[in-house]
């Protein structure tokens, strides 16, 4: 398995295929040889851990990093030749490596598998631009024995670029879920007896927290006893600080960008509603989080992993990204009936993983091309898209 760094989540998922997939050794190639992101995660052992070693290409210049990407281009392709795996499942192709990697295995002709969270709602090039990419991507998809996206969305993007359908596997992103079980004990530092909305992610204008500060403050007095709290870091903090009125410093909270997944986990269950209001989301693993930890959600209908965790009027509500009156109203709604909407958001997520877990996708994936027998299909729930056409934007 190819993969620039291991986040939290792709970490747990390399530990499960370790795990759960015993017939195969798993081998997890890092293009990046040091992380990009400030989440402290050690690939220990149990996931075969391959540094292809320096050069770091990702903090350089344009010129620089296009060099250097090809310097680890080849370091992939020679353990690939050298090692020669039965199949290869590549995260992402934003870099030169994992092309590389795609282009080895169909030469050598060994099964290759493209991950990716791309969302078809987020692909939205425009004229030459547009062609370009679809000429591209259409000829380096050609090349893949399967692809494995995150959801419907992602389904439909991959479907917009020649993949067919029988050719794709649900293989969603999700976190370690026992971290987010509510009746874990509550250690995070809230103030008791208060409800809260809250945001997570990094702080930069794509995540459009603004919005959901600017639909707070609208409801601060109506909604006496919530709270807003925001979690993250980034570019944006100073200005979303400057939107809250001094009126409401105190209930609306910066705390900053968290490492730790048992503290994040922690904050989570401490709060009632996660609200989304990103412009777009390839995904959106919050919202998994959100789900297990037993908050209802309010999302945008862009985001990636809406549609399947999101259920409008049961356990949270969709609006549409960039409109602050369609927030705030749902933020109202969602307040009135935030028990009832909690409840469900247990039974939401389970019948997603129970349709699309992305340890038996891969296993489906694998089946496919005869590197693994085909005893899934007796054994594990259905982890293939829906067989109807998902509208394009």
């Amino acid at each position: 398995m190819v993969a620039g760094e291991l986040a939290p989540y792709r970490l747990h998922f390399h530990r499960r295929v370790a795990r759960e997939v015993p017939e195969l050794e798993l081998r997890t190639l890092l293009h990046f040889d040091t992380p990009i992101t400030g989440w402290a995660v050690d690939p220990t052992q149990d996931v075969g851990p391959v540094l292809l070693g320096h050069p770091r290409f990702h903090d350089a210049d344009a010129v620089t990093r296009l060099v250097r990407q090809f310097v680890k281009a080849g370091a992939m392709v020679r353990w690939l030749r050298d090692n020669h795996p039965r199949a290869v499942v590549v995260g992402g192709y934003a870099y030169l490596p994992p092309v590389a990697a795609i282009l080895w295995c169909r030469a050598h002709r060994v099964p290759v598998f493209l991950w990716a969270d791309s969302n078809i709602h987020a692909d939205r090039p425009r004229g030459l631009k547009r062609l370009v990419k679809a000429a591209l991507l259409r000829r380096l998809f050609r090349r893949l024995s399967g692809a494995l996206p995150c959801g419907s969305l992602g389904a439909a993007y991959f479907r917009r670029y020649g993949v067919p359908p029988e050719r794709i596997f649900y293989c969603p992103n999700e976190p370690d879920y026992s971290l987010y079980d509510p009746a874990r004990p509550l250690d995070a530092e809230l103030p008791a007896g208060r409800r809260r909305f809250v945001c997570s992610g990094r702080l930069i204008a794509l995540k459009r927290f603004g919005d959901a500060i600017d639909a707070f403050v609208r409801l601060a007095d109506l909604l006496a006893d919530w709270d807003l709290v925001i979690i993250g870091d980034g570019p944006m903090r100073d200005e979303w600080e400057g939107r809250v009125p001094e009126r409401l410093r105190g209930r609306v909270r910066f705390l900053g960008f968290l490492g730790d997944q048992a503290e994040l986990a922690a904050l989570y269950r401490g709060c009632d509603c996660m609200v989304v209001p990103s412009t777009h989301e390839a995904w959106a693993l919050v919202l998994n989080e959100a789900a297990a930890a037993g908050l209802a959600i309010i999302a945008s209908n862009v985001v990636g992993a809406a549609p399947e965790l999101v259920r409008p009027g049961v356990n949270g509500e969709l609006v549409p990204p960039c409109d602050v009156d369609a927030l705030a109203d749902a933020m109202r709604r969602t307040a009135q009936r935030i028990d009832e909407a909690k409840a469900a958001s247990g039974a939401a997520l389970n019948e997603w993983r129970e349709r699309a877990d992305p340890v038996a996708g891969l296993r489906r994936a694998l089946e496919s091309v005869g590197v693994l027998p085909g005893q899934a299909a007796a054994s594990a729930p259905s982890s293939a898209p829906p067989s109807h056409s998902l509208s394009s934007p």
